[in-house]
């Protein structure tokens, strides 16, 4: 139920941020989910590195609850409907800079973790890859593209079902500046997963 919930019904409005996620956890046959995320927010710090974060407005979902063993042939029942919301990090950590920078989208220039929270329950989905983005005259407004990046199941909070196991994530975006609200999501991100982990440790869970 909640896969299901994450696969995009198209509308007629241009999306502000849309993302594809392709699942190899069944590697013999890959699944293609998409999202369309409501809000995207950037900040730079003092080394002209930029953070964006993305969400999705949180939803309530149908949680199935198992029947007993001794019961094998029924089905399972219904139970309360959980919360389920959705975090996208990138940390552009070097920006490619036409005519002055060689960049492909092969390379790397951001982690990124994508946290999916389902009542009590976390899981993030983290790597790496390449972002290119440019700014509005003002640099209030960026525009940018997610290109195909390598993520797995990195942290788990209590017990969260691994939805997607090894993926690929890519997709385009507009963000708009604010600090607070960048530095607000992190540390919310924070509150439920800990410290973020190193790029030695994301490598590992791999």
């Amino acid at each position: 139920m909640i896969a299901a919930s994450l696969c995009l019904l198209s509308g007629c409005t241009k999306p502000i941020a849309q993302f594809e996620i392709e699942s190899f956890k069944d590697s013999a046959a890959p699944q293609r989910y998409s999202e369309v995320f409501d809000a995207g927010y950037f900040c730079v710090d003092s080394s002209k590195n930029h953070t964006f974060i993305f969400t999705v407005s949180p939803t309530y979902v149908a949680r199935e609850v198992d029947t007993p063993d001794e019961a094998p042939e029924s089905t399972p029942t219904p139970g309360e409907p959980v919360r389920l919301s959705q975090t996208l990090e990138l940390k552009v950590f070097w920006r490619a800079i036409p005519g002055s920078t060689f960049a492909e989208s092969t390379q790397t220039n951001a982690n990124i973790v994508y946290c999916l929270t389902t009542g009590r329950n976390c899981i993030t989905y983290e790597g790496a890859g390449f972002v290119s983005f440019n700014e509005s005259h003002d640099g209030q407004t960026v525009t940018g593209m997610l290109e195909s990046a390598a993520l797995c199941p990195a942290r788990f909070v209590n017990a969260p079902a691994d939805l997607f196991g090894p993926c690929h994530i890519s997709g385009t975006f507009v963000a708009q500046k604010d600090r607070a609200a960048v530095v607000s999501h992190q540390l919310a991100l924070r509150r439920k997963l800990g410290p973020p982990l190193s790029s030695q440790d994301v490598a590992a869970a791999k």
